[in-house]
């Protein structure tokens, strides 16, 4: 995982790649509900980065039950020819932060509810 930060925004990407290195946002969205992050009245914009994400607690949950690795592999149809990848996938702010609310949520109401995910 690596990250690049300024005191507004937070950007990462799984693998470094030079040029070709594609980071994606991993902000937590404008008040006003378009990209970036809210003020934040205590610090830097970005702040949430360390105090909520990279947390001792926080980073573990984020190890052991939203990251993973994807194995995929394709057959060229011609050569007949087999190719295999593996890329580490993580996720973005809003997406591990939907599953563990979801997942707190399960676990003090019980199963059988209904819950909406607006994304």
């Amino acid at each position: 995982m690596h990250f690049a930060v300024s005191d507004d925004e937070v950007w990462m990407t799984t693998k470094l790649a030079g040029d070709t290195t594609h980071f994606l946002p991993f902000n937590r969205g404008a008040e006003d509900g378009g990209a970036g992050n809210p003020l934040n009245q205590t610090g830097a914009k970005s702040a949430y980065l360390w105090e909520r994400v990279l947390r001792r607690d926080a980073w573990l949950n984020i190890l052991c039950r939203l990251m993973y690795i994807k194995h995929e592999s394709s057959t060229d149809p011609i050569s007949g020819k087999t190719t295999k990848s593996s890329s580490l996938r993580f996720p973005r702010f809003h997406q591990g932060e939907a599953v563990t609310e979801l997942t707190a949520a399960v676990t003090a109401e019980g199963v059988g509810k209904r819950y909406l995910i607006q994304h």
